[in-house]
Formats: structure tokens, sequence, C-alpha cells
């Protein structure tokens, strides 16, 4: 890994914690909550690595970015939108 990235690159990850069950390793069930964030978060990075790459002029991986984007903020509540 390259220690020079521009700071504005490097932001905290949202931390997940797995819960443990019985029998079971991990339960795969998160609050709605930690899911949008970890969703909030990979949107903004891979709209940030989207730009990067298209400025190299690496068409696919930046079409491939913005896809995960889109996938992410998919995930994402809207401001306006109730709650259920």
């Amino acid at each position: 890994m390259c220690s020079d990235r521009p700071s504005r690159l490097r932001r905290p990850v949202p931390k997940v914690r797995q819960k443990k069950t019985e029998g079971s390793s991990v339960s795969g069930q998160h609050s709605p909550e930690t899911v949008a964030g970890v969703a909030d978060y990979i949107a903004n990075m891979s709209a940030e690595l989207a730009t990067l790459a298209g400025g190299a002029d690496l068409e696919t991986l930046s079409y491939l970015l913005n896809l995960a984007r889109l996938e992410a903020e998919s995930h994402v509540p809207k401001l306006n939108e109730p709650s259920n």
C-alpha cells in the first residue's frame, strides 16, 4: 500500500460487528443503521475511485466502480422517505 495518498482519501471505515450465535460463527444480521452507514461509505469511496479511474482513462474500471456506487446508494435510505 502506498502511504503518500492524499488525506481526502483517508476516511475511517465504519466498524461492523458481527454477532456470534450459538452453533454459528456469524448471524449475518445487522441493524438498518449499520447497513446504511456501510453502504454510504462504499458509495462515497466508489464515487471517488471512479473519478480517479476516469481521469486515468481506465474507462471499464470507472464504469464498474460507478455500478458499485449505484448499488451501494440503493441501500442508503433517502432523507425524505419515511422509515418503516
